[in-house]
């Protein structure tokens, strides 16, 4: 009996010490950081939109990045970058609607701006790296052809770890010229 006694309080109290780490572990994790808000994926059909990309890469909370993101971006391209990364990171991050399309656009688009020696090639006309371009959500396929090909900012350095940042640079879809 006795050895049965004892069972059941080693029972009572394992169970009693689950219970505490359990409502312990719930007060200090269910916390809402205010910092990481969650990002709403409401009308996407694929893809994200830049400001989820300063949201994952930044830090910057889902209100601020889409103010950020909605005033203009700047899109980075480096050494290692290729045409079909920069056509579909632009199509992902939702600055360009449709690939094939931009990928035309590129090709037909007007280049006034000789390429670099290691300028990105397409078709006729060049895209250069270790530069960033000034972009804004609702251009064309077409506005963002020209600023890729005729609008590069270039970096001083030739290294740079991300893809978008936020930028007062952008292409003023109306006039039709880069805007600062």
């Amino acid at each position: 009996m006795r050895n049965k006694k004892i069972n059941i309080k080693e029972i009572i109290l394992i169970t009693l010490a689950c219970l505490a780490v359990a409502v312990g572990s719930y007060a200090i994790f269910s916390h809402k950081d205010s910092r990481f808000e969650a990002v709403d994926l409401a009308n996407r059909t694929e893809g994200k939109e830049v400001e989820d990309y300063f949201v994952d890469k930044l830090g910057m909370n889902a209100q601020e990045a889409k103010k950020i993101a909605d005033e203009g971006v700047s899109f980075y391209i480096t050494g290692t970058t290729n045409l079909d990364a920069i056509i579909s990171n632009l199509h992902y991050y939702g600055l360009v609607k449709d690939e094939k399309a931009f990928r035309e656009a590129l090709v037909k688009t007007k280049d006034t701006l000789p390429g670099n020696e290691n300028a990105i090639k397409v078709g006729n006309n060049t895209t250069d790296i270790h530069a960033y371009y000034g972009l804004k959500k609702g251009l064309t396929a077409w506005q963002v052809a020209d600023v890729l090909l005729n609008h590069p900012v270039y970096l001083r350095g030739e290294e740079y770890n991300y893809m978008f940042m936020p930028g007062e640079y952008y292409y003023d879809a109306i006039q039709h010229t880069p805007a600062r």
